[in-house]
């Protein structure tokens, strides 16, 4: 048996400040970064409460710092945060200090960060004041590592006039390998898989394509148009990688404790696989911050000096563009001392992932289909091979297999004219040919039930 040391000190909510933290979120990215931000709050003397931006209208708090995590959906608020864009726009006068960050991606310029942008401008208009300049990451780049930078600086600006009073030991995560037999609980909304095929091979054109079809929990229908949002667990090939680096078997179970809010199970004992499978993300790039944290735990120079250099000039180029993660740092850099409760500290809680339905409701309303390019590619990194969290689970399930998943509404003006005979052109930009595979299967739907077809045209692919 082996223990890893605990926090001395622990935090004391009664002696730390209050701050309040607001997400806008669909696919879970922003709320994963506003758990995170919380977690580490006490570190700064903070003691965060963490909701969703809905659930804060006509309640902002003007006695606390208020951070606000978001992003934008096909131009609209996320589903959360609609009630309080509405409640924005409706011109309230507000005296809040309040901090931005948006999500976005810069392959789309008409969005990106539209709601980001949208917000904190309401926000000065109703009189609120600006802890620190909005920050805004890239899914498409620095996703993690944007944030990073962005969390620094706030709780550097926070701490200004705190004097680092009731600041909490940074290890803040304990970590004992206990005997068990106890699994984590059971997932209670799920879909079945009915059908997984593979549609077409892989090739030097690209991936392989799967077909999927899943029937929907008991009570869930959907529209031709709207996405499914999937809950992955990670590849066993990258969870086995993470469980040898740190000389766990296979079976081992741990008991986590922690002196702050954190998304682990805590305080009874749990699978390493299990945690490692689904709690967090293990292959997201690392941050610069974390490339200077492991540069501090090398005991070879050579490789301290290495690490260094990586989170300077070269980041972008050497880091995010090959999608290094911490993992892969790890076993390049062999004389790292992590221990694996600080290597859990380093990692993001797993992420919802959608997916467009390639399925028409006509066709089936409780039963939707998957077409998904399934990634599996030697790493640009360099260490062993580059997984698709998501393709490769969705590709490794069985008929009868269980999956957590549930339907989310696509904009209003994402779905099949009501009018059957309003033609339709159809415009699929690379992989985007799967919402369309449901809007042609509609119309085939209600021609064969005699109705009259508008033109339906569709165009594919524009690289």
């Amino acid at each position: 048996m082996a223990s890893e040391k605990k926090s001395k000190q622990q935090a004391d909510p009664n002696h730390l400040r209050p701050m309040t933290i607001l997400f806008g979120s669909n696919s879970g990215s922003c709320e994963s970064f506003a758990g995170t931000l919380a977690s580490e709050a006490p570190l700064y003397s903070y003691n965060a409460t963490v909701t969703t931006l809905d659930s804060a209208v006509g309640s902002l708090p003007n006695d606390r710092p208020v951070i606000i995590i978001t992003a934008s959906y096909e131009r609209k608020p996320c589903e959360n945060a609609k009630q309080f864009v509405t409640y924005l726009e409706s011109k309230p006068k507000l005296e809040i200090n309040y901090a931005v960050y948006g999500a976005g991606h810069r392959d789309w310029v008409n969005t990106y960060k539209k709601i980001p942008s949208y917000i904190d401008r309401m926000l000065i208009d109703a009189g609120g004041t600006r802890i620190i300049e909005r920050g805004a990451d890239d899914s498409a780049g620095g996703f993690f590592g944007a944030f990073e930078a962005w969390k620094e600086n706030l709780f550097q600006v926070l701490r200004k006039d705190i004097d680092g009073q009731n600041v909490i030991n940074e290890e803040k995560l304990s970590i004992r390998i206990v005997n068990s037999t106890r699994n984590l609980g059971e997932i209670t909304d799920f879909g079945i898989v009915l059908q997984n095929k593979i549609l077409v091979q892989a090739s030097q054109i690209g991936p392989m394509k799967r077909h999927l079809e899943i029937k929907l929990s008991k009570g869930q229908t959907y529209r031709t148009g709207d996405y499914l949002a999937v809950l992955p667990t990670n590849p066993t090939e990258i969870v086995y990688r993470v469980l040898k680096r740190f000389n766990f078997s296979s079976d081992i179970h741990i008991k986590i404790s922690s002196s702050t809010d954190t998304f682990f199970p805590t305080d009874y004992p749990v699978s390493a696989f299990d945690v490692l499978s689904s709690y967090v993300e293990l292959a997201q790039p690392i941050s610069k911050k974390q490339l200077e944290t492991l540069a501090g735990l090398c005991m070879d120079e050579k490789e301290q000096m290495n690490l260094r250099n990586l989170s300077g000039d070269v980041y972008e180029k050497e880091i995010l563009n090959k999608r290094v993660s911490v993992l892969d740092i790890l076993q390049l850099y062999s004389s790292c001392n992590l221990s694996f409760s600080q290597y859990l500290r380093m990692l993001p809680s797993l992420r919802i992932r959608q997916y467009s339905i390639s399925s028409s409701s006509l066709w089936n309303s409780e039963v939707v289909t998957l077409t998904v390019d399934i990634l599996n590619t030697p790493a640009l990194s360099g260490v062993v091979q580059y997984y698709g969290v998501t393709s490769n689970y969705l590709s490794s399930l069985k008929e009868g297999n269980r999956i957590s998943c549930n339907v989310r509404a696509s904009n209003l003006a994402f779905h099949p004219p009501e009018d059957t005979k309003t033609p339709i052109v159809m415009i699929a930009a690379g992989t985007g040919i799967a919402p369309f595979c449901g809007f042609v299967q509609e119309r085939a739907e209600q021609s064969v039930c005699g109705r009259e077809i508008g033109r339906t045209i569709l165009s594919y692919g524009c690289r």
